[in-house]
């Protein structure tokens, strides 16, 4: 092969170097070599492989060949004969016959097997049905060698008899009428003749998988049209580098928490008014957060414990004065002495001796002539004695120390955090800030721990602290952070109110909001970058 040739062919891809070899050895390319080449296209833009030397142009080494019989022929136009048509051993062959004998069906037989640009389709004879099968048998006589070949009607023609000029009829017109291919090339231009037919056989290929690779990108919406970002992903290519591309879909939480932070600082007409209402729910927040925190505390081991000694001491007191009233029994004469109602009435005998039957005098009066504030008869001495005795236990100490029990008692029982009408959790949750999820948590809260505030509030204390419910513990810390997070805002805000650039923010907050819409499309914009490599395929020969 000229060497001008082959230093051409070794500048080329690797593709059309492997296309070459394939044509060198055989002129009918499969579609199984029409992929390889094409995989080839797609994994490497440049030759990689060191080039490998070519094989000769085999046409090139036939030295004579020549025709030896046609036949047996079946199944094509009406041509049956008996033995097959021998042309003899010498330089010249005449073929006669009548009319319709079968010449010109042999001679478009031959057309048709060395492959003329003017050859017809063979066809069965119509005058009978369809054949089972349609072949010719030639023998020849390549280079000495005695060859024989079955050929299938209208099949590829024989390679071996592809150099044959046919000269009929038809081919006079073909030269003389039309404008016809040449009849003889070069082995050389053959080659390229050929490697173009495989260049467009691969590229139709390459374009139909190309027509399948259609791009899936999500349209730039308008407002990240000029973020860094939004420029990038309308620029996307073949060639991005993988940190760029890496840096393209990445979404930090870093990135994230400022987002969050710029869209907070400008999202207030009015930050002035925007803090005095976070500070607002914060107080609520502290509110709701404090008074649940207050019920839960009351619950607690030494709210529960000091509840209980009150209770004790309260017991004992009145114990002690029932005894001292027991005591009494020797001068009384009527049950229920020291009781409640008889300690009402006695409270009201002294209330009306002191302001209108003995005023002046202490109560009970006892003079010569005292009556019974009660009864208004005289007072014997006996009566005297019991009246100075009770009005002695009413005073005394045991009495005193069990009334002053009991109203301690009674004092923290009343102090103990009462559930809040719903309509007043209702309205501290809205003026908090809080939504209908934790409204809910806060009624739940309630209704948990008022399961056991109930019973306390009579006095009866449990033994142990009740175990508070995990839903509640969640609510307090809940109400904690939410209080957190709106003294945070708040504090935030009153500093961009003194140090902030609008104009600056407001554009990081526009390349933030593109970089984050630009990473969502992650998968989409992959795929995007696949695609455009398979796109981006060498086809043709460079020259």
């Amino acid at each position: 092969m000229n060497d001008e040739i082959v230093k051409w062919l070794n500048k080329q891809h690797a593709w059309i170097r492997a296309a070459a070899h394939r044509v060198l050895a055989s002129t009918n390319i499969p579609d199984e070599a029409i992929d390889e080449f094409v995989e080839i296209i797609k994994n490497s833009k440049k030759p990689t492989a060191p080039p490998k030397p070519y094989p000769k142009v085999s046409s090139a080494s036939a030295t004579s060949l020549r025709i030896d019989s046609i036949g047996p022929v079946v199944g094509i136009d009406a041509i049956s004969p008996r033995k097959p048509l021998v042309f003899g051993d010498g330089n010249l062959s005449i073929v006669y016959g009548a009319n319709g004998s079968g010449k010109s069906g042999y001679t478009r037989i031959i057309s048709r097997v060395c492959g003329k640009p003017h050859s017809v389709d063979l066809k069965p004879n119509v005058y009978k049905g369809a054949p089972e099968k349609q072949e010719c048998s030639f023998t020849y006589t390549l280079d000495g060698n005695r060859e024989s070949a079955t050929w299938t009607a209208n099949a590829e023609p024989l390679a071996a008899l592809e150099s044959v000029d046919v000269f009929d009829t038809e081919s006079g017109r073909l030269y003389l009428e039309k404008e016809t291919n040449l009849s003889y090339e070069p082995p050389e231009l053959t080659l390229f003749a050929d490697l173009v037919k495989v260049c467009k056989r691969v590229e139709a290929k390459l374009l139909a998988e190309q027509a399948k690779l259609v791009c899936e990108l999500p349209k730039l919406t308008t407002e990240h049209l000029a973020t860094e970002a939004g420029t990038a992903y309308s620029d996307l290519s073949a060639d991005i580098e993988a940190t760029r591309l890496d840096a393209l879909v990445t979404w930090a939480e870093a990135d994230e928490a400022e987002l969050q932070t710029q869209q907070k600082r400008q999202n207030f007409a009015d930050p002035a008014a925007e803090i005095q209402r976070k500070r607002n729910e914060k107080k609520q927040i502290d509110t709701l957060r404090t008074t649940l925190g207050e019920a839960v505390a009351v619950l607690g081991f030494d709210s529960l414990d000091a509840i209980r000694q009150l209770a004790k001491e309260s017991a004992a007191c009145r114990k002690a004065a029932k005894e001292g009233v027991t005591a009494m029994g020797g001068t009384s004469k009527l049950a229920g002495i020291g009781g409640d109602t008889w300690k009402a009435m006695w409270e009201a005998a002294r209330a009306y001796s002191i302001t209108d039957a003995y005023v002046g005098f202490e109560f009970p009066y006892t003079g010569d002539d005292s009556r019974c504030v009660l009864c208004h008869q005289a007072l014997d001495d006996d009566a005297k004695t019991r009246l100075g005795e009770f009005e002695a236990f009413v005073k005394g100490k045991l009495q005193t120390d069990a009334a002053k029990a009991d109203e301690l008692l009674k004092l923290r029982l009343e102090t103990l955090p009462i559930r809040p009408e719903p309509m007043s959790v209702e309205a501290s949750c809205q003026a908090a800030g809080l939504g209908s999820d934790l409204q809910a948590a806060v009624e739940s809260a309630w209704s948990t721990l008022e399961k056991v505030l109930t019973p306390l509030r009579s006095g009866t204390v449990p033994s142990e602290p009740p175990p508070i419910d995990t839903a509640v513990t969640k609510l307090l810390r809940d109400l904690a952070d939410l209080s957190v997070a709106a003294e945070t805002v708040a504090a935030e805000l009153e500093s961009n109110l003194k140090n902030n650039d609008p104009q600056l923010a407001k554009k990081k907050r526009s390349e933030l909001e593109g970089k984050k819409w630009v990473a969502q499309q992650a998968d989409a914009i992959r795929a995007e970058v696949t695609r455009l490599k398979k796109c981006d395929c060498p086809v043709g020969m460079d020259t």
